[in-house]
């Protein structure tokens, strides 16, 4: 496993652009989140997410459309949706492209500050 699979724990914010240039998969495995800014970044690089199916996650991140959901708390789902991410690349690489999409299109910094901009004008 450490041959693939690095646990870096905490790094300086400076610092994650190179980790996330250096990954294939991204794995969340959070019990609750709002809109966690680690996914976005994550897709917004193009990884392959494989995340928690929980609320704030799977409000944005749709199974097998722009992500992996497996079910908290459980080792099998998580395995299983692991082995899927290996063995379906050409899926994989659609997923992280729409993932990278949802980003531009919905998360955008300038076209949001832009509409809260335009709603504080009313």
């Amino acid at each position: 496993m450490d041959e693939f699979i690095f646990f870096t724990g905490k790094k300086p914010k400076e610092d994650i652009s190179d980790y996330l240039g250096a990954a294939d998969i991204f794995v969340n495995a959070s019990h609750f989140e709002g809109t966690p800014l680690s996914i976005l970044e994550a897709m917004h690089n193009s990884l392959l997410i494989v995340s928690t199916n929980v609320k704030g996650i799977n409000n944005f991140i749709l199974n097998k459309v722009n992500g992996l959901l497996f079910e908290r708390d459980n080792f099998d789902s998580f395995k299983e949706t692991l082995e899927f991410a290996l063995s379906n690349t050409d899926l994989c690489n659609m997923m992280r492209e729409r993932a990278k999409e949802v980003t531009l299109k919905d998360y955008d910094y300038k076209k949001n500050l832009k509409r809260h901009l335009e709603i504080y004008a009313e």
